[in-house]
């Protein structure tokens, strides 16, 4: 400790101050229920946030799972942190109080915050034996004062091989969460983002390409001229249809997906910060006091910066028991601006012409008519396709086995069935049909020609060939 960390102290002792008083009439943002809990809950410390010297990490300050393994192979791609959160040596700690006294005596650690009087009063909180704007990220410090990144993997979801249950751990959107219940792999998402399409019809094809853009795994894109878009697989094992495949952690991790994936938060300089710890959360807020003069009392203002939650996350902090782990610190190095919570991607043009090619959701027709009860697994595609058939199209009769003769893991391409039976007249008489229903007795012949002329160019300008991508 040094006379440099004195002032640093007071100044950090005082908006912890803040804060206490701050969390009896207000919930954190995006952490509800740590509103009116007292001091006694938290276990603070103090730190500051340093820029790495150069040389003193040889590899990624990240740990995954303490495994030497995980992180040799983040190492082996180059992949670390150039900015450090320093809060406390583990191994200082000094006795205050008698040993012979009730309780025995009280440990006091490096840089603990602990509230001495009335927190209506200036003062009422200090850091014990801080150790602050002195201490430096080299080689040595980093050895033995516990430290912290903000930096790791963005989750992105791969559309070809993940299962709704990796869907979930990423928190894809619910309205876009019906695509996993198609049998894998899906071939039809291995292609450029700005070619692929939604098979819901009430979904915008815009809105659709944007989405997997930021949250699935296609390539990004942070210059006009950068080339970006293309899909890249999650996963190492080439077809990782089993599960062991697909355990989220660097091992298992694609080259790519590492390399695209990985991303350090860095914090605006000058600027304090307080670090919230809860399982399955950690919560980075900023701290920004306003006033303070004999005109205006001084004002807490608590602003949300950076969130890392675990799909398992409750959303609700009330029943977290005490210590509430917390860390609030001083960036005296750090970026020009605040981090987002999402690198930016660049802009692509994600509009594009259709082929012409139409994808049809045959399982939402199905699960629009039956409701929950289904009960059909969601891997079988054979046994949807038969339920979506016979339900809407219960007086046709085709066969469609020997669509799945040549088929693997029971999945099947439907360019042969789709194009033998378009051009049959229980087709016509279907179209014919549907538009009695619908059009006037006048206008009934003239339009069932009309689609059934259009069924007949799809037929012979793209049905021949086939889906060359796969379906």
């Amino acid at each position: 400790m040094t006379t440099a960390d004195d002032p640093r102290a007071v100044e950090l002792a005082e908006l912890a101050r803040h804060v206490y008083v701050w969390l009896r009439d207000n919930d954190l943002p995006g952490l509800p229920g740590l509103k009116g809990r007292p001091p006694s809950d938290f276990h603070m410390h103090a730190g500051i946030y340093r820029k790495v010297e150069r040389g003193s990490l040889p590899g990624t300050t990240v740990r995954f799972w303490d495994d030497p393994e995980e992180e040799r192979r983040l190492r082996a791609h180059g992949l670390g942190v150039s900015h450090v959160l320093l809060s406390a040596d583990p191994e200082f700690e000094v006795a205050s109080g008698s040993a012979f006294a009730r309780g025995g005596p009280r440990w006091t650690h490096e840089n603990e915050v602990l509230v001495k009087g009335d927190l209506s009063r200036p003062g009422a909180v200090v850091i014990e034996y801080p150790v602050l704007d002195s201490r430096r990220a080299d080689a040595d410090t980093l050895r033995h004062v516990r430290y912290a990144s903000f930096a790791g993997l963005l989750d992105r979801v791969d559309l070809v091989w993940d299962d709704l249950e990796e869907a979930l751990r990423v928190r894809v959107q619910e309205r876009y969460r019906w695509l996993f219940d198609y049998a894998r792999p899906r071939t039809e998402y291995a292609k450029p983002v700005s070619s692929i399409t939604p098979l819901e019809s009430d979904v915008s094809e815009l809105e659709f390409r944007r989405y997997m853009y930021r949250y699935a795994t296609y390539s990004e894109r942070r210059r006009v001229r950068d080339e970006g878009g293309s899909y890249y697989p999650k996963w190492r094992e080439p077809r990782p249809l089993d599960k062991r495949h697909r355990d989220y952690r660097p091992t298992k991790l694609s080259s790519e997906y590492l390399r695209e994936c990985w991303h350090e938060h860095v914090l605006q300089k000058d600027r304090s910060y307080l670090l919230i710890e809860q399982p399955d959360i950690t919560m980075l807020y900023l701290l920004s006091l306003e006033g303070g003069d004999a005109l205006r009392p001084a004002r807490l203002d608590v602003k949300e910066v950076l969130r890392f939650s675990d799909h398992r996350w409750s959303g609700d902090a009330r029943s977290t028991r005490p210590p509430i782990w917390a860390v609030i610190f001083h960036a005296i190095d750090g970026a020009r601006s605040l981090p987002a919570q999402l690198p930016p991607r660049g802009r692509m043009e994600l509009r594009s012409r259709s082929a012409g090619r139409h994808a049809y959701d045959y399982r939402a027709s199905v699960r629009w008519f039956y409701g929950d009860a289904v009960g059909l697994p969601p891997d079988d595609d054979k046994a949807w396709f038969e339920l979506f058939a016979d339900t809407l199209f219960p007086d046709l009769v085709y066969p469609i086995d020997r669509a799945f003769a040549n088929s693997e893991h029971g999945t099947f391409s439907l360019d042969e069935l789709a194009y033998d039976f378009f051009g049959t007249e229980k087709l016509r008489e279907a179209i014919n049909r549907k538009v009695t229903a619908l059009f006037p007795a006048h206008e009934i012949d003239e339009f069932t020609e009309l689609f059934w002329q259009r069924v007949q160019t799809w037929r012979e300008q793209e049905g021949a060939r086939g889906d060359e991508a796969g379906f």
